[in-house]
This record gives structure tokens, sequence and C-alpha cells, in this order.
């Protein structure tokens, strides 16, 4: 077993927070290891590109989200046991990845294949910057994965088409942040799902999106080489109030298809707003079977505070559009 092997095991086999946060922090080490050797990987924080759709990480700040250690943990699991459950329906056949905004690492997928035999798995590996496709390439070759079935692509996974036989089982993407703002998950989403199959298990599975009153200064926070058991504010959530679940995402969500706009109901303003002053969305991100994230395990899953709700108090109702034709982002209009 080779040692990113070895590492990986280990974080599929890991129960605890602790266990989890110690392993993935071997696995962050690995690779800051090898592409600060001299081996000349472009790792920069300036290539960020804004798409129809969303802005697609620079290769740093992609880097960068290995260190959210729950994430990476609980999509690496997931995507291991989707990879499992693959190989058990299609025992005489090469379970077929796409993987779509890989950055640098390819840490969703490359870190796996040490556990699977080289014709077990055939994968299209996307990203929009060059530099994080040449790292990726830098890596199959110094990993010696060079007999795996990987190819490469440079695109924008927003308008990507797959090759016309070419049937996708698994695909993967994590291109989003909290609320949904910024990055282009959705619009990812919105072009991959015409293109699967009855039998493709899509990861994440689900992301919902929930609309929550709280006082938003007193919610927990997570931040990047932060473990969720040293977030202090994670012991003592503020008194909530659940409203709604405003929509969820996944590959069965054909209402995508029709627009790039998702707009709520109506709600009222609410009369007591010193109990829980903001309008806050909550994001959980459910990957695969019971691997989810919750409220501030991840940077994922931080609340994302919308508006005060003083600076509603002037109206009865308000509903929320959330917009993802450009950069995604929320926005408020009243009855």
């Amino acid at each position: 077993m080779t040692e990113l092997g070895t590492i990986t095991k280990e974080i599929i086999s890991s129960q605890t927070i602790m266990e989890q946060v110690n392993a993935v922090k071997k696995l962050s080490t690995f690779y800051n290891q090898i592409t600060a050797d001299g081996k000349h990987f472009d790792i920069t924080p300036d290539n960020e590109k804004y798409i129809a759709g969303g802005q697609a990480l620079s290769t740093y700040h992609a880097a960068v989200c290995t260190d959210d250690y729950l994430r990476t943990c609980y999509f690496l699991k997931g995507v291991y046991r989707a990879i499992i459950n693959l190989q058990s329906d299609f025992p005489s056949r090469k379970i077929k990845v796409l993987y779509a905004g890989c950055g640098p690492f390819a840490t969703l997928l490359l870190p796996l294949l040490p556990l699977f035999e080289k014709n077990a798995v055939e994968a299209i590996i996307l990203d929009i910057n060059s530099s994080s496709i040449e790292s990726v390439k830098k890596l199959i070759s110094i990993l010696n994965f060079d007999d795996y079935s990987l190819t490469m692509v440079e695109t924008d996974a927003t308008t990507y088409q797959k090759p016309t036989e070419w049937e996708i089982d698994l695909f993967i993407s994590e291109t989003m942040h909290y609320g949904l703002t910024a990055e282009p998950q959705v619009a990812i989403t919105k072009n991959f799902i015409p293109q699967l199959l009855p039998h493709t298990i899509f990861i994440p599975q689900q992301i919902h999106i929930d609309l929550v009153y709280t006082s938003f200064s007193k919610e927990p926070f997570i931040k990047f080489n932060q473990n969720p058991l040293e977030t202090t504010k994670m012991q003592s959530e503020p008194t909530r109030k659940y409203i709604d679940r405003l929509f969820s995402i996944g590959k069965g969500d054909a209402f995508l298809l029709n627009s790039d706009q998702i707009t709520t109901k109506f709600y009222p303003v609410p009369q007591d707003l010193h109990s829980y002053p903001d309008l806050t969305l909550f994001t959980e991100v459910e990957i695969f079977e019971d691997l989810s994230l919750k409220t501030a395990e991840s940077v994922l899953t931080n609340p994302y505070c919308l508006s005060s709700l003083f600076h509603l108090k002037a109206h009865k109702e308000f509903q929320l559009i959330y917009d993802f034709s450009a950069t995604p982002k929320w926005a408020y209009s009243f009855k």
C-alpha cells in the first residue's frame, strides 16, 4: 500500500471527529509536501474566473478547501461508498466517474485510487483553470497513476457536454459556498441533470436551503484549518425559529432546467424582532447515504445572514429571490 493509500484508508475508517480531522490533516500535509518540493506546481491565488453561474475558485483557494476537514472526510467516504455500491451493481465493467471542478489536487477522487484496481474506475476530470489541470496531471505522474483511465479536460463545467456514448455512473461536483452563493454548484447541476442516467449517483445527493430567524452574531461559524470541536460557539447555539425549507437541489430536481432564478412564497415579517433579529439561511449538504454536513460543520454550511429583520419591519410580507444566472446571490422583495 502506498503512503497515499494508507492515509486514505485511515480517512475511510475514521469514526470520531478527532480521528477524521487528524486523518485529513495527514492528507493535506501529503499534498503540500509534494507541491512544495520544487516540482513547479503553479498553486496561484490570482486565477479565479467568473462565468455565467458563479465564481470558479483560484487554484490556491481550491487547494485550501482540503483543510475544511469534515467536508474532505465525508466527501471521500461518500465517493468511496458510491463506487463500492456501483461495483456491486455493475461487477463486469469499469465504473465511469465524471468529476466537475477538481482543483489542483482532485481531492475527492485521486486519494481513493490506491484502494481500487487500475481497471476498476474510468474518470473524466474537469476544471476551468489550466493550472489546476496541469497540477492534477503532475500528481497523476508523481503518484504513478498513469495506468488508470483518467482524462483531464480544461473546460467550463456549466456548459460541458460529455462524450455521446460515455455514460456517467457517478457524478461528483463540490463547487459551492454557504447559502449556495458565489460559486457555480447550481449552474453545474443544471447543466448535468439532462446528461445523467436513472442509475447515476450524484454527489452531493441533496443540498437543502432553510430559512431561519436567529441572532446571527451568536451562531457558530467555522473557518479553514479549524476543528469543529474547537469552535466554542458550537457548544451553545442561540435560540432559533425555523421558518421553512426554501428548496433542495439534487439530481432529480428538473425545475432547475426552466429558469436561472428561484422565487419563494411570501413570508410575514415577525413582530418579535428581539429574540431572533436576523433573517438567516442555513445550508445542509447530504453527501451520500448517512453522510451529511450540518450547520457550521464545514465552511459550506456556515449560516448566511441575508438581512436584519429590523430592516424589513416597515413591511408586512417579503419573499426571497435566488438568482444564479451570473454570480449566485440572494435578494428579497415585498408584496
